[in-house]
């Protein structure tokens, strides 16, 4: 069996409701690594943000099996 998985969520709070900012999974916060990819690809292509957006665009296609 394998351990269980933790998971925490970072909220934000406002006008009685509450909204998912961020998300935990095993020590990593999905936001820092996310923001972290998007600077190692923009380092590698100069700032353009084209590049950055073509490789969104791939990453969204390879999740959808397409």
């Amino acid at each position: 069996l394998r351990e269980p998985l933790r998971i925490a969520f970072r909220l934000v709070g406002g006008g009685g409701a509450y909204k998912i900012v961020d998300v935990q999974v095993a020590g990593i916060w999905l936001s820092v690594e996310q923001r972290d990819q998007f600077a190692a690809v923009l380092s590698q292509n100069r700032g353009d943000i084209a590049s950055l957006t073509a490789s969104l665009k791939d990453r969204t296609s390879r999740l959808r099996g397409g």
